[in-house]
């Protein structure tokens, strides 16, 4: 009996952009993983201390700049 044979076939594994973690957020979903008000969010826009972008009608935050804030913020008790 004769083994055929076959060459071998290797996968890449694929970083599939679901998996990984939003760089925008539009403005509810920001108010919803900050606990921001969009009225303090637009504050921190015009302050500079969020990075905002308009795509159409959308509004969209970093989250680069939002952990840059909180990581700036002072700690509570010091």
């Amino acid at each position: 009996m004769e083994m055929e044979m076959r060459p071998e076939v290797r996968t890449v594994p694929r970083v599939s952009e679901h998996n990984s973690e939003p760089k925008w957020l539009e403005i509810p979903q920001f108010q919803g993983a900050y606990r921001i008000g969009k009225t303090k969010i637009y504050e921190l826009v015009g302050r500079g201390q969020l990075e905002m972008v308009k795509v159409g009608r959308k509004s969209l935050i970093s989250v680069a700049s939002a952990e840059r804030l909180f990581a700036s913020l002072p700690r509570a008790g010091q």
